[in-house]
């Protein structure tokens, strides 16, 4: 599926991602939370495999790649030999909501900018309604055309 632009050519949705995704490249956080006296460092980054992640690719499994490098993998996209059309023929695209990730890729940074994120720093208590491992889980209520809540899991990367 592609999206129109105003002089009538197509624009790809996974190509349009990626180029957004890729001005993340070069920004970083650092968040500090705090739980019972319990201070919590955060240095979030996004590097290039953290993309196909995002965007839920490791779950179309029945798609070959041209790499197993999601570096490489990212710059496929961006030179658009892997496109949009070709990852939404997975029989898993929609099962794994693939086409709302990338369109809510968008949302990223302003989430994360945002006064209104909630930080979900016990991962026993939000065990419940996920299967997803992760150290922390941020939380965010869009209000778009109805409210959207997404989440951003994060897996630490080192423990110090």
């Amino acid at each position: 599926m592609t999206e129109k632009t105003d002089d009538k050519r197509e624009i790809d949705l996974l190509y349009s991602a990626a180029v957004k995704y890729g001005k993340m490249l070069t920004i970083g956080y650092h968040i500090i939370l705090g739980r019972k006296g319990k201070e919590y460092h955060i240095q979030l980054r996004f590097p290039y495999d953290s993309f196909f992640h995002l965007i839920g690719l490791q779950h179309l499994t029945d798609l070959t790649y041209p790499s197993k490098n999601k570096e490489r993998i990212y710059k496929e996209i961006i030179g658009k030999n892997l496109t949009y059309e070709t990852v939404s023929k997975s029989q898993y695209f929609e099962k794994f909501c693939v086409k709302e990730r990338i369109e809510y890729l968008d949302y990223l940074e302003s989430m994360l900018d945002s006064c209104e994120l909630v930080f979900l720093i016990n991962p026993k208590g939000y065990a419940n309604y996920t299967r997803i491992k992760a150290d922390f889980l941020f939380e965010h209520n869009f209000l778009l055309e109805e409210s959207i809540i997404l989440y951003l899991f994060l897996v630490r990367e080192s423990y110090q």
